[in-house]
C-alpha cells in the first residue's frame, strides 16, 4: 500500500471549508450511523474505542459465510461454460473491501480487509464514496462517522508508491515513485521549502545531490568506450578521458571519469533501493 503523509496542517479556509462539507454529507453520515448502530448520532466517544470495536474480529465477518463457497462453485461452474462456447479461458479475481481509518497518535494510514457483507464492509464503502465527494481523507471519514470528529484537509500530501517486477529473461527492476496532491492553492515560501525537504526524505536522499550534465556526459563516453572492461581498466578510462574532452569536459587524468563514473553510479543504485 502507498504511504500517504499529511505535510501541512488546514488552515482557517480548509477548516470552514470542512465545516460546511460536515453540514452537506450530514444524511449520509446519519444513515449510515442508523445502518450499523441503531442511532444517527456518533456511537463513540474517543477514537481509541472506535478502533477498539473496529478490530473486534467478529466485526469483519457477515453471516452465512460458508455460502463463498457456493457462490466460488457456481462461478467455476459459469467460466467453464463460457470457454466451452468461445474457446477461451477466463479469470475472476475476488477482491475483499478494504477499510482505511487512523490511531490516536500514529501519522500513517491502517488499513484492514473486511468480508463482503460485514458491517466493516458496509463502513467501508460509505467511507470511501463519501472521501471521494469530499476529498477528505478515508480515515478521517471513519473516524467522522464513528466519533463525530470534524474531518480536514490538508494543505498537500504526499504518497510515496513503491513496485516492481520481475522480466521474462529474469532481471527485477524495482520501482519508487512520490506523488504531491495538492488540496488548496494557498502555499507560502517557507511551505514550499518544507514541501521539497518531505519529498526528498521519502526519496531518502539526504543531501545528495542531482545528476548531472558532466555524469551524462561521462556515461555515454562509458557507453562509446564498449563499456567497463573486467581487465585493463587504466587504458580504458584513459580512453574514456579523452572521449570526455572531445565533449568539451576536461580531466587532468584517468582518475577523474572513474570517479564521476563511480559517484553516479552510487546514485543511481541508490534510487532503485
Amino acid at each position: 500500500m502507498a504511504d500517504e503523509i499529511a505535510v501541512f496542517p488546514p488552515g482557517p479556509q480548509e477548516w470552514l471549508t470542512s465545516a460546511e462539507l460536515v453540514r452537506t454529507v450530514a444524511p449520509s453520515v446519519k444513515g449510515i450511523r442508523e445502518e450499523l448502530f441503531g442511532s444517527a448520532k456518533p456511537p463513540f466517544r474517543t477514537l481509541t474505542a472506535a478502533v477498539r470495536w473496529i478490530e473486534q474480529p467478529a466485526h469483519r465477518q457477515r453471516p452465512g459465510e460458508g455460502r463463498d463457497e457456493e457462490a466460488l462453485r457456481r462461478i467455476a461452474e459459469f467460466t467453464a461454460e463460457m470457454k466451452e462456447l468461445t474457446g477461451r479461458s477466463y479469470s475472476v479475481r475476488l477482491e475483499n473491501p478494504v477499510l482505511s481509518y487512523v490511531k490516536s497518535g500514529e501519522p500513517w494510514i491502517r488499513r484492514m480487509g473486511c468480508a463482503p457483507g460485514s458491517r466493516l464492509a458496509r463502513l467501508a464503502s460509505v467511507s470511501q464514496a463519501v472521501a471521494k465527494a469530499t476529498g477528505w481523507p478515508e480515515g478521517q471519514v471513519v473516524t467522522h462517522i464513528l466519533t463525530g470528529r470534524q474531518p480536514t484537509s490538508p494543505l498537500a500530501t504526499i504518497k510515496k508508491r513503491e513496485g516492481g517486477a520481475t522480466l521474462p529473461a529474469g532481471e527485477h527492476l524495482g520501482h519508487k515513485a512520490v506523488v504531491v496532491t495538492f488540496e488548496a492553492p494557498e502555499l507560502n515560501e517557507s511551505q514550499w521549502r518544507r514541501l521539497r525537504q518531505k519529498v526528498r526524505q521519502s526519496w531518502n536522499a539526504g543531501r545528495r545531490k542531482a545528476l548531472t550534465e558532466k555524469d551524462k556526459v561521462v556515461w555515454k563516453a562509458v557507453q562509446r568506450c564498449g563499456g567497463v572492461p573486467e581487465t585493463g581498466r587504466t587504458a580504458f578510462w584513459e580512453q574514456v578521458r579523452e572521449d570526455c574532452e572531445r565533449q568539451g569536459v576536461y580531466y587532468s587524468n584517468w582518475r577523474g571519469p572513474y570517479m564521476q563514473y563511480k559517484r553516479f553510479r552510487r546514485k543511481l543504485d541508490e534510487r532503485r533501493q
